[in-house]
């Protein structure tokens, strides 16, 4: 119990509750439950970017391509759909954009021995690049609505794709709990040479953690697309360090290997 209460988690919760509660003071709408469930809704995003993001900082890297990578993907989901192509396939080829750009720096990091924080920085300037090529610096607007329409399908009054993030954060903190291989990020970010020593293939853990980060950017593209209906330029501009602060507060440690 003390080492609960102890740790930088509830110490977090404690604050949250506490910002909250100070909130509330000034403006009890805030403790509604369609207020917070709309706060959720509203930070699906940055929450699918964290997600993704926390494998990298676990494993003592930074990924600060996270945003480009979204903005990427969502053109690339942008254009699908205006193209015809189905929904469910419309979002495999924006997961594969995503999953495809957070390889690019796996291997760069992992493989070639470019620090993280210089390959993520050099892949955000290609990858925003390349979005402007693409699209000519227009945005992408007279997407089917369908995919609107399955972004505020609600269940039990709550958005479907809030239950889907339920779903994922569940599944993804059980794989880290339960799943050896999951827990090759962990030893990696603790200690890189003791984890090489053990028989940790080190370094395709590094590129695994960046291509997972990429496959959740690509998810919250999809998420983003879903909310708006249609693909501004500045898709994901600034999200990077909001992630990376979310990831912190959530309790994962910068030096790696605790979360």
């Amino acid at each position: 119990m003390m080492r609960i209460l102890k740790s930088r988690e509830f110490l977090v919760l404690v604050l949250l509750v506490a910002m909250i509660l100070a909130v509330a003071t000034v403006n009890k709408a805030v403790l509604r439950p369609m207020t917070l469930i709309n706060i959720v809704n509203s930070s699906l995003f940055l929450m699918l970017l964290a997600i993704g993001q926390m494998f990298v900082v676990l494993t003592r890297g930074i990924d600060v391509s996270v945003g480009a990578i979204a903005g990427l993907a969502a053109v690339i989901f942008g254009f699908a759909l205006n193209a015809g192509i189905p929904l469910p396939l419309s979002m495999i080829l924006a997961l594969l954009t995503g999953l495809a750009g957070g390889m690019v720096n796996g291997v760069g990091v992992a493989w070639v021995g470019i620090p993280p924080i210089i390959m993520t920085l050099g892949t955000l300037g290609a990858y925003r690049g390349l979005m402007r090529v693409l699209t000519g610096g227009s945005w992408i607007e007279s997407i089917p609505q369908n995919i609107k329409s399955f972004a505020v399908t609600r269940y039990l009054s709550v958005p479907l794709m809030v239950w889907a993030m339920v779903v994922v954060v569940i599944v993804v903190a059980l794989l880290l709990w339960k799943l050896k291989p999951a827990r090759y990020f962990y030893a990696v970010g603790d200690n890189y040479d003791g984890a090489y020593l053990l028989g940790i293939n080190v370094k395709m853990t590094r590129f695994w953690a960046f291509a997972l980060s990429g496959f959740f950017a690509g998810a919250a593209a999809i998420v983003f697309v879903g909310q708006i209906g249609f693909v501004p330029m500045q898709t994901g501009n600034g999200q990077e360090l909001k992630a990376i602060a979310a990831v912190v507060l959530g309790g994962v440690s910068l030096m790696g290997g605790t979360g």
